[in-house]
């Protein structure tokens, strides 16, 4: 028998559906106290916290290196941080934290830059401490050979030092690219400046050797440039000749150190255009082009040995050494590794042919 339930004590349906809204709220309400002073706030503070210790260390190491690259980063870096912060007061405590994460990291990559430019810097130094112990070196030998006489490569040696003196202040400024290529390009003015020098000591008689050695070589190279069929090198050829013209036309006005400038640059030019010459030669022609190298290594040999320079046999023997190595390569078939070991024996061999006495 069924006893039918009184509508009083009937359950009401929307019961359960209050509950369930009850502790939705209940559970905002919790989020929202532990936002406002819980373990996510707590996180947040400390990470911007660490971030900001950071960022001293990265303002501190930028500031004594100058590195553009690290001041770059650090800016993004504080930018980063600042949104972060506005993120925090924002109650936005998720994002915060990530983006003072990345503010972090970018802090680091400014450090970070600043080693690197530390490193350029000490290779810089090294490389103009150098040249000043290069010109140190010459001038002590210009003081030697020039005692007396005109004052043309002192005057070219007392640029070269002004030269690397703005070097040094390019450097203190750091601007390390543009110091590093003032004090290359005194290194390669040095080595002019001792030839100029050198010449200075022996005077006139030497000067007339020097232009008579370059006519030598002139001939010497005369058949195979004109024979590369490269325009570039036959002009530069041509370039050499009108040089040398203007050395003998200086040398017969008894103007030696405007003679000597021509000489030089007549090699140079001589120089460049043998470097010029197209690298697909056959092995005949590769092979001729060392037998005429070594033939002019045996000739050279008695007069090395007579000179009894330390620095003539050294070259000497680096180009023995090269034509040795352009047999074995041309043996081996690659020409234009044989081709490029004659040159350098070659250019050697003329060196020593203009420092012989």
């Amino acid at each position: 028998m069924r006893i039918p339930i009184s509508r009083k004590h009937r359950p009401c349906p929307i019961l359960p559906w209050l509950l369930v809204i009850t502790g939705i709220i209940w559970g905002i309400a919790a989020t929202s106290a532990s936002g406002q002073g819980g373990p996510n706030n707590d996180r947040t503070m400390a990470e911007l916290e660490k971030t900001d210790l950071v960022l001293e260390r990265a303002q501190q190491a930028v500031g004594e290196s100058g590195s553009q690259k690290g001041e770059s980063l650090l800016d993004n870096a504080r930018r980063l941080q600042q949104y972060a912060r506005d993120r925090y007061h924002q109650h936005q405590y998720g994002q915060a934290t990530e983006t003072t994460l990345k503010a972090r990291d970018k802090a680091l990559e400014a450090i970070a830059a600043t080693r690197t430019t530390e490193e350029n810097e000490n290779a810089v130094r090294r490389q103009l401490e150098r040249t000043d112990q290069l010109l140190q070196a010459a001038q002590e030998r210009l003081a030697e050979v020039t005692r007396g006489r005109g004052t043309g490569p002192a005057a070219r040696l007392d640029f070269l030092l002004d030269r690397q003196q703005t070097a040094w202040q390019q450097f203190h400024e750091r601007r390390l690219r543009p110091a590093l290529k003032i004090t290359l390009q005194v290194r390669e003015q040095i080595s002019r400046a001792a030839e100029q020098a050198r010449r200075y000591r022996h005077g006139p008689a030497n000067t007339g050797q020097d232009l008579d050695r370059l006519r030598e070589y002139i001939d010497r190279v005369r058949e195979p440039l004109t024979a590369s069929g490269s325009a570039r090198s036959t002009e530069m050829l041509d370039r050499a000749e009108r040089r040398l013209a203007q050395a003998d036309e200086a040398f017969s006005k008894g103007q030696m150190s405007v003679a000597s400038e021509h000489a030089q640059i007549c090699r140079e030019l001589l120089d460049r255009a043998m470097a010029g010459i197209d690298q697909t030669l056959d092995a005949p022609e590769v092979a001729e082009l060392i037998a005429r190298a070594q033939a002019e290594w045996n000739r050279l040999e008695g007069a090395v040995i007579d000179a009894g320079d330390k620095d003539l046999r050294e070259l000497h023997q680096r180009a023995g050494a090269e034509l040795r190595r352009a047999e074995a390569v041309s043996a081996a078939g690659d020409m234009a590794k044989a081709l490029a070991h004659a040159r350098t024996a070659t250019k050697l061999l003329n060196d020593i042919e203009e420092r012989l006495p």
